[in-house]
């Protein structure tokens, strides 16, 4: 299961009244929409409060929809204050506990999972007690492109850690058999590389973070609904360059849904991973070089570290496992994408 996101002192009576009164705020918010949600195979059902909250979350949460609720799954809710009028309780910790990547210094528990994102400023809390969660920041219209892209991902990454599945960053594509993972650090060519396999005939299930429960074989779920590509990416792409636009990102990127690729179809299920492959920008496309775990393990890890909030060790030990059960490959990715994608599918085809 995930570590909790807090670290350091145990549970204090503080906290345990800080949580249950912010969830009876999540409660009095009420909803206005209320949607089923399967999360790595877990099910949750998620109220959202407010129209700006609902356009928030649900283009990013598409591939988690159900139509019916999945047994005794997790009681969610989403809101804000402008919509809702109703403000969380004041935090029992101080302003000096607020570290990097939303760690709340201090806070340890077996039951309660917090974070804190400092910019633009929101709460997730999971109580695993009472399987009840929720997501609250203080306006909803005014949430970043980010986290537009990536909505609740705290809070679902904890939801899905009931099964043992963990958030991973990398591009997840599949063939109509098994999938690979495709890692590395920003501007390796991941993305577009994702977005090629899409128009190459291979399903682009992911576009920046994935849930991955180990097994015999592993497999990767679906997170997120939304791609990001830059501009230069999609002129490389025709298939895609007339593609509806949900958003722009601050840096220029267009924000594109999933679920209008060339090729693609939901993975409720998930999807066997057979490949992880390492993109790098390269002058032609080539053969995947096999790499050795430890430079497996380098080439990986630090990307995933430095993407997900506090509370790593679960993912980092996922990886490690992977990186001794998956081949993982450098892939040198060219200015050809059918080229790129096709080598991406020999990749897969060779693990399956």
């Amino acid at each position: 299961m995930a570590e909790p996101v807090g670290r350091g002192v145990g549970p204090t009576p503080e906290l345990d009244s800080f949580a249950a009164g912010a969830l009876d705020a999540a409660r009095r918010a009420g909803s206005t929409q209320t949607v089923e949600l399967v999360v790595a195979g877990v099910g949750a059902r998620l109220h959202l409060c407010g129209e700006a909250m609902a356009e928030h979350c649900l283009a990013g949460l598409a591939p988690l929809l159900a139509d019916t609720p999945a047994g005794d799954g997790f009681e969610l809710w989403a809101f804000d204050s402008v919509a809702s009028g109703v403000e969380p309780p004041p935090p029992p910790w101080q302003l000096s506990a607020y570290g990097p990547r939303e760690v709340i210094d201090g806070l340890a528990s077996d039951s309660l999972l917090l974070s804190y994102a400092l910019v633009p400023g929101s709460l997730s809390l999971l109580d695993r007690r009472t399987r009840e969660g929720l997501f609250w920041t203080r306006d909803a219209a005014r949430q970043p492109h980010w986290e537009r892209s990536q909505p609740l991902r705290n809070l679902l990454r904890w939801v899905a850690a009931e099964r043992g599945a963990v958030l991973l960053h990398g591009a997840l594509v599949a063939d109509e058999r098994a999938g690979a993972l495709l890692t590395g650090p920003g501007g390796a060519g991941k993305s577009t590389t994702a977005l090629a396999c899409a128009g190459g005939g291979l399903r682009c299930l992911a576009d920046d973070m994935c849930l991955v429960a180990d097994g015999s074989p592993p497999r990767a779920h679906q997170l997120h609904g939304l791609a990001k590509a830059d501009p230069t990416a999609l002129a490389m792409l025709p298939a895609l360059a007339s593609l509806p636009v949900v958003g722009t990102t601050t840096d220029g990127k267009r924000m594109i849904s999933l679920s209008e690729l060339p090729s693609y179809r939901a993975a409720p299920d998930g999807v066997e991973l057979r490949a992880i492959v390492v993109p790098r920008v390269a002058a032609a496309d080539g053969p995947g070089e096999r790499l050795r775990p430890l430079e497996a393990l380098l080439a990986c890890a630090p990307t995933s570290m430095l993407e997900l909030s506090g509370g790593q060790g679960d993912e980092l030990a996922l990886l490690g496992s992977l990186l001794r059960q998956i081949p993982c490959y450098r892939l040198p990715v060219g200015p050809d994408p059918a080229r790129n994608a096709a080598r991406v599918r020999e990749l897969i085809e060779v693990g399956a």
